[in-house]
């Protein structure tokens, strides 16, 4: 957890350049390094740098080229006929930028966000530095959905796929490639999802066992940050809306009935329940008195336009929000019954199709095989169980615990920092230099609480928001009070949501050499993927630096628990939507492994309404963790983990497709620079 010194950094730079040490008329240092050029049409090359000792020649292979690739280059140092050092370096090529593909991605990235001022407001402090108006502010609304409209959508995305095919993907830039291959899969993926009947009807959207799109609303609505006196209107407008947009999804609901694909009377009830909650509050509604303070607070507005504000959003409030709530609650109760068999995308004709689908996209594996996939979840899930076992009953014994509660107790009495949020975040940052590089600029960080009923009904413990794109100054964290544990369990959020996991891994991102489009399609595999490898990296560090048995021993249990954590519902996620499970075999299965069945109805009911979402963090994890732990064992003592995250970072959070590529890039030239194989 403490800052690596600088001579350590500078030594390791040193080895892997694998310097060269010559004697002839005293010593001279020749170095091999790799280089990274733009073509321009005329032939590049690498060579030793150094000054060759009187005698000695060089022979070079594969040192030079004019075309876009990496040149894995050879040099051959000789005495005579001896050969007295052979290195290794990489010679990259990259194209220059391709200005009319530049010119598209600006256009692009326009259209992606355009009309949705509630993004905008989010991504960009001053959209009009990104080329954006502004929109009507509107929450979502449900306006019907035909086969005609769907027909016209997977046009839409054919005709958006051929424009960006008429670029030849071979000479664009490296960071063009990035975008290109975003777009191309987005594209992809609509042209297959629209080309499923009655997709739209198929999901679940508007009103699920989390409060639905009522429940977002207050979640991005608090994010809405106030910049100047259009803002201010725009969150009137948004409540006012709500009067219209939130009874429109009983006809979401209907329509979704009438097609076959009703809700479960579970959902229904949750989402009433969560909505009574709503209603008993009122005008005491924690969201009114949010925005009451976000507009009473702001310099944009005088005195006299602050009150007229205030005064018109509690009017949009009382009259449009609660009554707009109640138009849901009670409209959905006429729908109750009319599922005959439970499973959503289970139960559907089509469903492994698009379960399939979905999670291809999720993970951004084009080529994955549901067969190997379903086989290294079980295979993880049975090695990570073992070592869960093997570091419980060594914690057992160290702290002479006999019971659940004893467990508990134990841990929750050795901290690995205790301190308030605010002052774990700054341990974090600490720790956080052990496994990554600085940022350039390091934002504020705000911490915040989710209100009460939020917090009861959200499947979050915790959640990062994603600041604007042209914003380096502030970030936010809100955590979710009433699922939050002790200390340990409050570390292990931060660092997974802030530092070194998504806050810092978004911020990283936003300062590298990517175009904006790249920067705002992000993938969750890989975010959620990082992030739970960071919590790993947090239990390994305290491992190998605490002399504290107890601590230590808690920490081999926190980081086992970690590795096996989500995998659990990763597998049962695949076995329900793709094998056709019932609660019956989810039982089954967790007895099998040691679980207690008692919770598979629960499971079961979680599942059906989130498919492939649990995977972005099970499947995501093991990613990261195998690619961590393939690297160590081929580069052994050359290993770096701030120079590896740092590559895994490179591109953003990119697909698992160009994930596994860009390790492989890094791995051939790390590899290639050692001259060991890979």
């Amino acid at each position: 957890m403490k800052k690596k010194p600088i001579f350590l950094t500078l030594f390791a730079l040193f080895v892997l350049s694998v310097s060269l040490l010559l004697t002839s008329c005293g010593k001279t240092e020749l170095e091999f390094k790799d280089k990274t050029v733009v073509a321009d049409g005329t032939t590049q090359s690498i060579e030793i740098e150094g000054t060759i000792p009187s005698g000695y020649t060089v022979e070079y292979k594969n040192n030079s080229g004019s075309q876009a690739g990496d040149y894995y280059a050879t040099a051959i140092v000789k005495n005579g006929n001896e050969v007295v050092e052979t290195l290794y370096a990489t010679l990259t090529i990259d194209n220059p930028n391709h200005q009319a593909f530049e010119d598209y991605l600006d256009q692009f990235f326009i259209e992606y966000l355009e009309g949705d001022q509630l993004s905008i407001n989010i991504i960009c402090e001053n959209p009009e530095n990104f080329g954006l108006d502004h929109y009507d502010a509107v929450w979502y609304t449900y306006h019907g959905f035909t086969q005609e409209d769907q027909k016209q959508a997977k046009a839409q995305y054919e005709l958006l796929n051929q424009e960006l095919n008429a670029f030849d993907y071979a000479q664009l830039s490296n960071r063009q490639k990035i975008a290109y291959t975003q777009i191309q899969s987005m594209f992809e993926y609509n042209m297959n999802y629209y080309a499923i009947d009655d997709i739209l009807y198929q999901q679940i959207l508007y009103v699920d066992q989390f409060g639905g799109y009522v429940a977002d609303f207050g979640t991005y609505l608090e994010a809405y940050t106030i910049r100047n006196k259009q803002d201010v209107e725009d969150i009137i407008s948004y409540v006012t809306s709500t009067g219209s947009a939130f009874p429109s999804y009983v006809e979401f609901v209907k329509d979704k009935a009438e097609k076959g694909y009703a809700l479960s009377d579970f959902t229904i009830h949750e989402m009433t329940s969560y909505l009574d909650d709503v209603l008993n509050d009122g005008e005491n509604y924690y969201l009114i008195d949010v925005l009451n303070t976000k507009i009473s607070s702001t310099t944009v507005l005088n005195d006299t336009e602050k009150n007229d504000a205030v005064q018109r959003l509690n009017t949009a409030f009382k009259e449009d929000y609660l009554k707009g709530v109640e138009a849901l609650r009670y409209g959905i109760q006429d729908y109750l019954g009319r599922l005959s068999t439970e499973g959503y995308w289970a139960s559907y004709t089509n469903g492994k199709q698009l379960f399939e689908l979905e999670l291809k996209d999720v993970l951004g594996m084009k080529n994955l095989s549901m067969d190997q996939y379903i086989q290294e979840l079980d295979e993880a899930i049975e090695e990570t169980n073992k070592r869960v076992t093997s570091a419980l009953n060594q914690l057992l014994r160290i702290g002479k615990i006999s019971s659940y509660e004893q467990l508990e107790k134990f841990i929750s009495e050795h901290f690995i920092f205790e301190g308030t949020p605010e002052e774990m975040l700054e341990y974090l940052k600490e720790f956080a230099k052990t496994i990554v590089p600085d940022l350039k600029t390091t934002p504020s960080i705000t911490i915040k609480e989710m209100d009460e009923a939020s917090a009861k009904v959200s499947n979050a413990v915790a959640y990062y928001m994603k600041s604007a794109l042209d914003n380096d100054k502030q970030e936010f964290i809100t955590l979710n009070p009433v699922k939050l544990g002790d200390a340990n369990d409050v570390l292990g959020t931060l660092s997974h949501e802030g530092y070194p996991g998504h806050l810092y891994a978004y911020t990283f991102t936003k300062q590298l050499d990517l175009h904006n489009i790249s920067k705002i399609m992000t993938s969750t595999a890989h975010g959620e993927g990082w992030a739970t490898y960071v919590e790993l990296a947090l239990y390994q560090n305290i491992i190998n630096t605490t002399k504290d048995s107890a601590l230590k021993a808690i920490a081999r249990y926190l980081y086992a628990n970690q590795l096996s954590g989500f995998l659990l519902e990763t597998r049962i996620d695949v076995g329900i939507h793709y094998q056709g499970w019932n609660i019956a075999r989810i039982a089954y299965f967790m007895d099998n492994l040691g679980y207690s069945s008692d919770a598979a109805q629960d499971i079961y009911r979680l599942l059906i309404e989130t498919p492939t979402s649990y995977a972005a963090y099970g499947y995501g994890k093991l990613f990261f963790y195998n690619l961590h732990e393939e690297a160590k064992e081929i580069l052994k003592d050359q290993y770096n983990e701030v120079e590896f995250n740092e590559m895994l970072l490179s591109k953003g959070w990119t697909s698992l497709d160009v994930l596994q590529e860009t390790y492989d890039n890094y791995m051939k030239k790390k590899c290639h620079k050692l001259g060991i194989p890979y």
